[in-house]
């Protein structure tokens, strides 16, 4: 997967890329990967909000406390 897979509107392309961000293969900017922490399906998000977390980017703690009430 590449970065410009995160706009193909792919849920699976989404996922290989942010998984690849999450083992550190590919760097992503947290903010391309941000928009992903609320996205409907739910593996997307939980990869999207791993990923942030292993970015170690001080901007993506809110995102990251905000996931924290997410019921799923």
């Amino acid at each position: 997967a590449k970065p410009a897979d995160l706009r193909s509107g792919d849920d699976l392309k989404v996922l290989q890329l942010l998984a690849q961000a999450y083992e550190g293969a590919t760097k992503l900017p947290a903010a391309d990967v941000t928009p992903f922490a609320t996205h409907p399906n739910l593996l997307v998000r939980r990869m999207a909000l791993f990923a942030l977390g292993k970015s170690k980017d001080a901007a993506a703690v809110p995102v990251l406390e905000a996931a924290l009430a997410d019921p799923e």
